[in-house]
């Protein structure tokens, strides 16, 4: 399995990134994404090809503080203050699904960050996710909250260094 990690000082080339695009939108948790948006909000990005299509991607963002306080105060956690990257943008194709790609993006973008707080936000009825998360040392934090961006629930975790 070849992971390609890229910064944004080197990043992916605009064939890539419309790819990794088109995976995030297929999604549908993501609306009005767009690449510059992908660039301007990530610290590196993270992809799996098979067959010459992208079939997995993820991303850690650079920690935007109103954000993250809005998600920790909606979940009812205190530690607002606290630095935190996002761990996010992880999506995998439906074809390339149950190969394990999206535990080896995470685990991969994790290992570049070990002296970083680190949260992610997922669906509380994307139990593979969150199993992911678990399993790489993620814990379920406050109460799920209600999604801006559909009718789901919404879960945080953290990882705490």
């Amino acid at each position: 399995m070849n992971i390609v990690l890229y910064s944004i000082d080197n990043a992916p080339k605009s064939t890539i990134l419309s790819e990794i695009l088109q995976l995030l939108k297929n999604g549908g948790a993501i609306p009005n994404l767009n690449s510059a948006s992908i660039l301007e909000n990530c610290h590196n990005i993270c992809y799996i090809k098979d067959n010459e299509e992208i079939a997995s991607t993820g991303a850690i963002k650079f920690d935007r503080p109103d954000y993250r306080k809005g998600v920790f105060n909606k979940a009812g956690v205190g530690d607002v203050n606290t630095s935190y990257l996002e761990l996010g943008y992880v999506a995998t194709s439906y074809n390339h699904s149950r190969k394990g790609y999206a535990k080896a993006i995470c685990h991969s973008i994790i290992q570049n960050f070990p002296l970083n707080n680190i949260f992610a936000t997922t669906r509380t009825d994307n139990m593979g996710m969150q199993k992911i998360l678990t399993e790489l040392g993620f814990t379920i934090r406050g109460h799920s909250y209600k999604s801006t961006n559909g009718d789901y629930k919404i879960n945080l975790l953290t990882k705490i260094i």
